[in-house]
């Protein structure tokens, strides 16, 4: 892993659960990192500017693509209804989030997409897809 690259649960401890808060871990390859801190960016301005606290319960690869598990808690000065306008927010935030891991490979942060490796989805690139392949079974293949 490049020493450049910010790992998210680091770089943004307090949008972290930890088991104590109910967390479930956090853990995938560094290329989804990118997109992870692109959303706490936006989670930490909410947070800022609204007062509502935004917690990551986990974040995962699941079917090939970055799932990220979210709650938010509303302080009690906030508006009646205004809580429910932001939970979905930072539920848009999320799924853009998520969408763009399904082409971006989860270890290089390149362009990828899904592909069946050894019983398992992976979103990949051609390049790191190959190596795996090398990996597993000691020859290349034609990538397709």
């Amino acid at each position: 892993m490049s020493p450049d690259i910010q790992i998210p649960w680091e770089q943004y401890p307090a949008l972290f659960a930890t088991r104590e808060q109910g967390g479930c871990g956090h853990g995938c390859g560094a290329g989804w990192y990118a997109l992870i801190n692109k959303a706490c960016i936006q989670f930490a301005e909410i947070q800022r500017a609204t007062g509502l606290q935004v917690l990551v319960q986990q974040t995962k690869e699941k079917m090939g693509f970055l799932r990220l598990y979210a709650s938010t808690t509303a302080p009690a000065s906030m508006p009646e209804g205004s809580a429910d306008i932001w939970f979905d927010i930072v539920q848009a935030i999320v799924y853009r989030a998520e969408s763009q891991s399904m082409q971006t490979c989860e270890e290089s942060g390149a362009w990828g997409k899904a592909r069946p490796l050894l019983g398992w989805i992976k979103t990949l690139s051609d390049e790191e897809y190959a190596k795996r392949v090398v990996e597993r079974y000691g020859q290349t293949v034609e990538v397709f």
